[in-house]
């Protein structure tokens, strides 16, 4: 006699782990950062001209990043308000490196009290937002983190190209989120009017649903699909969910 173990908790559909997924791996990158910045000035503290204005940093960026962990696992509050702040409160902790580490220690290579903490704002833009948003939260924190070093070399100049490929790459994770994951069509007839059904299932959890009828299914077909293309248009428009909502008729 032998037992099969079940895995335990819910298993996420596909649709909703593909939405879910970049969020859970986000607060673990931010989570790991942040323990990473907290070495680093634990182990530099010393040496600091202000050490205890590093360790009030440190608090808040260890409080931010509890929030934003929290704030972001709602699908309502992934949006301009959170993303900005997030931005204006990473860009504040990058800023106050300067008069806290001072300008000889980071001529002689010690880091940020940010380090790749300052990475995470720009990620959840480029997931919310896209490429093009996702590259100007990169570069927004790379002039940060230029303004502060106070040069402009080949090693600085390092961090804010990698915070652009980065962004990149997870602006298009996020942009193919409206992409069609499964599409079907139906043809039948009705009295003496032949109709024809498309359904086209999204990554966002959206299913969308356009109907036509004329007299022969190639017509028909044509009208479904010309309804099917301004629902999408609209799907676009609206701001993405991580569970799907139902049906949207036409």
């Amino acid at each position: 006699m032998s037992l099969t173990a079940r895995p335990k908790g819910r298993r996420l559909d596909p649709i909703e782990a593909f939405e879910v997924t970049p969020w859970r791996a986000l607060a673990l990158f931010r989570i790991a950062t942040l323990v990473y910045a907290i070495i680093l000035i634990a182990h530099n503290t010393e040496r600091y001209p202000q050490p205890l204005a590093a360790w009030i940093v440190a608090g808040v960026m260890t409080v931010w990043s509890g929030l934003t962990v929290l704030g972001y696992e709602q699908p309502r509050w992934r949006a301009w308000p959170l993303l900005l702040m997030d931005l204006v409160v990473t860009a504040a902790c990058v800023l106050a490196t300067r008069p806290i580490v001072g300008v000889d220690l980071l001529a002689v290579g010690v880091p940020t009290l940010t380090i790749t903490w300052m990475a995470c704002p720009v990620l959840a833009v480029a997931v919310v937002k896209g490429i093009r948003w996702g590259i100007a939260a990169a570069l927004v924190i790379g002039v940060c983190d230029l303004a502060v070093r106070g040069t402009v070399t080949q090693v600085t100049v390092t961090g804010t190209a990698i915070l652009v490929m980065a962004a990149a790459a997870l602006g298009y994770l996020g942009n193919i989120a409206t992409r069609p994951m499964e599409a079907s069509v139906v043809f039948d007839t009705d009295g003496q009017q032949q109709t024809a059904e498309l359904r086209l299932h999204l990554a966002t959890g959206d299913l969308l649903v356009a109907g036509g009828e004329a007299a022969d299914h190639r017509t028909a077909l044509d009208r479904a699909e010309e309804k099917l293309r301004k629902q999408l248009e609209k799907a676009s428009a609206r701001p993405r969910r991580s569970r799907p909502s139902g049906v949207n008729p036409t």
